[in-house]
């Protein structure tokens, strides 16, 4: 695959958020969200709300920063990761903390997403380059 080239970087906002999106040589649209320090759901809806996914996308979610994340954002993801997934695409967990990877394992969506140590692995899991 050709590496990827970058669409555009609005760098980060107020929120704490930044996306970056990625369109792959091969036409296979990635992008990478990263959420604040508290995920909540008003958060995850105003930063995911943005992507425009297509037919094969792909979403990192970058939780490098976040040390918490309530149920309704995990809900919110959930949702996304589901309308991607209907389309051939996934929503890609990168770099939760310890905590948060407790919550995932508690709420079995451990089983659900895949989640990566880091968004440079995450992004070689599904053909990009970081």
């Amino acid at each position: 695959m050709d590496e990827a080239k970058r669409t555009g970087d609005p760098g980060r906002e107020e929120g704490g958020d930044a996306m970056n999106s990625m369109v792959m040589g091969d036409a296979v649209p990635v992008e990478h969200v990263r959420l604040p320090s508290r995920v909540h759901a008003g958060n995850v809806r105003e930063t995911l709300g943005r992507i425009r996914a297509s037919a094969g996308s792909f979403v990192i979610v970058d939780l490098s920063d976040a040390l918490a994340i309530d149920s309704t954002a995990l809900g919110e993801i959930v949702r996304i990761h589901r309308r991607l997934v209907a389309s051939g695409g996934a929503v890609v967990l990168a770099a939760p903390s310890t905590g948060i990877r407790r919550v995932l394992g508690i709420t079995r969506l451990d089983g659900i997403f895949a989640i990566h140590a880091d968004v440079a692995t995450a992004s070689a899991s599904v053909g990009a380059s970081s």
